[in-house]
């Protein structure tokens, strides 16, 4: 999926690769975690704040439901593993290096979507 932020006023601009959906029980609004390559890491936005510019999600993302608040986030599977992004934000080479690689193949699976 990919998005561009409503707001003008922002910094991002551009269109963002959606890393990742995540859906609370109401009143939470959906929230989209959003990535460029021009970023080191992801953003999170709520989905509202976001002009849907494809809406093409990969066919391997899996869905995960954390009981804990009822939350489902769908996402690629390494993304929904516990821990991952605290191994990337902390900078542990084996989960950087595959955050790389799967943003690779989701720039490449849009690239080939809007040729």
């Amino acid at each position: 999926m990919l998005v561009k932020l409503r707001q003008a006023d922002t910094e991002v601009s551009g269109h963002l690769v959606v890393l990742g959906l995540i859906f609370h029980d109401p009143p939470y609004v959906p929230l989209a975690v959003v990535w460029s390559a021009k970023d080191t890491f992801p953003a999170v936005v709520p989905l509202d704040d976001c002009e849907i510019v494809d809406a093409r999600l990969p066919p391997d993302w899996k869905i995960a439901h954390v009981r804990r608040g009822n939350v489902v986030r769908l996402a690629p599977s390494d993304f929904l593993e516990e821990g991952f992004w605290s191994c990337v934000l902390n900078g542990d080479e084996t989960a950087v290096t595959r955050f790389n690689a799967i943003t690779e193949e989701l720039l490449r699976f849009h690239a080939l979507h809007h040729v």
